[in-house]
């Protein structure tokens, strides 16, 4: 049910109930919010900027606790990397488009952040992982996991975290799990 319904299905009960009453044609139209608009991110300060529009970048998924840098983009306001993104490495030097961006009051803001688990391949493996991350109560929004011929697995996970100590937590936890060799933060297009 979409909140357009509910809405639609609220205001004919009211008008139902309240007939006799002027205001009912009053009452204002719900709109749905537009798929394009994005909201500020929360949190993040860039130098010498205000009131722009700012969104994560989704190749390094930066979260509170990174070192970030804000990049000018076209037509879509200022995109936020990890200063480590290889997506960044074209724009050293270039002041105008690269600018110096930090987190500020971000408490109760969660971010999504991609993770490799490399592992030699057993049986329950991927149970395992995902009752570890249950266990620690993290929101796992995406998971693909696959084996090559010397039987070592290779497991991507996004989760939805709070910082990066919170991330370090659930990472430190994987590693402990019998046969993982390694946990790491994940960028696209530095790790492949």
């Amino acid at each position: 049910v979409s909140v357009h319904q509910v809405t639609s299905r609220l205001r004919e009960e009211y008008k139902r109930l309240h007939k006799d009453d002027d205001t009912t044609d009053s009452l204002p139209e719900f709109k749905p919010p537009s798929r394009h608009q994005k909201q500020a991110t929360p949190g993040v300060s860039v130098e010498g900027v205000d009131n722009l529009l700012m969104r994560v970048a989704r190749c390094c998924n930066p979260v509170p606790g990174d070192e970030i840098a804000g990049l000018v983009t076209r037509g879509r306001g200022i995109s936020i990397h990890r200063e480590d993104c290889p997506n960044l490495k074209q724009y050293r030097g270039d002041s105008e488009r690269l600018l110096k961006a930090s987190w500020e009051g971000v408490s109760g803001s969660t971010y999504p952040v991609s993770i490799e688990i490399t592992a030699n391949d057993r049986k329950s493996l991927l149970a395992d992982i995902m009752q570890s991350v249950s266990e620690s109560k993290i929101e796992i929004t995406a998971v693909s996991a696959r084996s090559d011929q010397n039987r070592t697995a290779t497991i991507h996970m996004t989760l939805v975290v709070r910082d990066q100590i919170h991330l370090d937590q659930i990472m430190g936890k994987l590693k402990k799990i019998k046969d993982v060799y390694s946990v790491r933060r994940y960028l696209y297009g530095a790790n492949s």
